[in-house]
Formats: structure tokens, sequence, C-alpha cells
């Protein structure tokens, strides 16, 4: 734990480091939480950070088992849904998001060509892996890296660590 913690701690971000925690996380939330926080990370459960880019705000919404945004946006900033199960996309596409970021399904584990990911997961079926859109909504989800303890193999799913540029 505090390797993990020494690592994530090297990453930099001028305007901050946030989380939220995936199912399996949740199962020991509070050790989770604890090494996101010595790194440096803000982990938001069900709420909203904004980041100030010089005139404008950017809203993250961090969510946990949830694709309700009710209450917690702003219409007039750019808005990023921060949660780890993709499948919450239908919901978050009705609320004028720009982008969710997800993980959760590793890319569907065994990837055959022209079919994609054949490994899915509870809240990770619809949407296995790669970027969709829908309503004005991006999606994008990553494969991660590595892979959990109960799999021993990937086929044609490599690990994957997202950087993203957001521009004008």
């Amino acid at each position: 734990n505090n390797q993990v913690s020494k690592v994530l701690k090297k990453l930099q971000s001028h305007y901050g480091k946030f989380a939220v925690l995936g199912d399996k996380d949740q199962n020991d939330s509070s050790t989770c939480s604890n090494i996101l926080t010595e790194a440096g990370f803000e982990v938001l459960h069900n709420e909203v950070r904004n980041i100030y880019y010089k005139e404008d705000i950017i809203q993250l919404i961090g969510l946990e088992n949830t694709g309700d945004c009710s209450g917690l946006t702003n219409e007039k900033s750019y808005k990023i849904a921060l949660i780890h199960q993709p499948d919450y996309f239908k919901e978050i596409s009705q609320y004028s998001i720009q982008l969710q970021l997800s993980g959760h399904t590793l890319g569907g584990y065994y990837k055959i060509p022209f079919i994609g990911g054949i490994e899915t997961k509870d809240k990770g079926k619809n949407y296995v892996n790669g970027k969709h859109t829908k309503n004005k909504t991006t999606l994008l989800i990553s494969n991660g890296f590595n892979k959990e303890s109960s799999e021993n193999h990937r086929f044609l799913t490599r690990d994957e660590v997202n950087i993203i540029t957001l521009k004008r």
C-alpha cells in the first residue's frame, strides 16, 4: 500500500488530482481512500469539484454506483463525469455532460476483431471498451492496466492509460 501511494504521489497536476472508487475498491473503501489521499488525490463520492481555468469552469462530477447527476451540474461549465462503470452512460448522456471517463471492464479481457471484448461485467455489458458518443456526450473507457486477481490472461486488450487534452 505504501509503494502504491509513493508511485501515485509522483503524478503532478496544477489543478488537483481526483479519483473515484471502483466496485472492488468500495469493498475496502477506507484503505483505498487512504492510499489515494496519501498520494495527494481527492476521492469524490457523488460530488462535484470545480476546476478554474482562466475565465472558464470545468466541473468534475465524481459518481459511485449511480448515473444520477441531478442537482450537481452547472449549465455554463464544461462537465466531466468520473464514474467507474461505463453502462451509466445512457443516464449520463441525458445531463448535458460533455465527457464521461470510465474503466471497470478492462476492455472485455478477450477481444475478437470486428466483435470487440467478449467478457462483460455487471454495469459494463453495453459499453465494454473504446470511445462512444450519444447526445453530444462522449464516453471514453480505459482498459486500465494489469488484470484482476481472478483472471490469468488477456487477449488483444492491451494495457492502457488515457491522456486527454481538452481544447476549446
